[in-house]
């Protein structure tokens, strides 16, 4: 009999200990932070004015934003790296998906901007032919930036007769 009540205080206090320590670490900021699913997409929906987090496994948005400006956005992500462009004014907005927020915004002034983003780096290609690299996470210009040579006015085709290739 005296083994058994050994036993019961000690898986009480076993129980006690654990039952503190999920208190302790279990609860806090990352806990408060919506979990969204890594299969997913994020969408600008023109209908609604929303840009939506799409769970990729069950088709059910799982998170939003607000858009109130009501203007045409591309969705720009690549890992957490979500950006989104303002088609018609070049405003570029990083959404911290964590938080469900824009965490910075940026005007680039050009109208029509396409970004690349890979990892760690992005592109801001101005429709003038224009291409900035930038941080992703800051927005902020990353050296100096590269412009194209203009279009030239001659077919493909007719360039390319003189070399002697295709």
């Amino acid at each position: 009999m005296r083994g058994d009540k050994i036993t019961a205080l000690v898986a009480g206090g076993v129980v006690a200990v654990l039952a503190v320590a999920a208190a302790v670490f279990g609860v806090g900021v990352s806990s408060a932070n919506p979990k969204l699913a890594d299969v997913g997409a994020w969408l600008w929906t023109k209908a609604r004015g929303k840009v939506v987090h799409v769970n990729g496994l069950s088709g059910e948005v799982d998170g939003y934003l607000n858009d109130k400006r009501g203007r045409p956005m591309k969705v720009v992500q690549d890992g957490s790296n979500v950006l989104l462009v303002d088609d018609s004014t070049g405003f570029v907005s990083r959404i911290e998906p964590s938080q469900l927020t824009v965490s910075q915004t940026r005007n680039f002034g050009a109208a029509g901007l396409q970004l690349v983003v890979s990892g760690s780096t992005a592109y801001a290609v101005d429709p003038e032919g224009s291409v900035q690299r930038i941080d992703p996470v800051t927005l902020n210009s990353v050296g100096a930036p590269l412009d194209l040579p203009a279009r030239s006015a001659r077919r493909a085709s007719t360039a390319a007769a003189g070399c002697g290739c295709r």
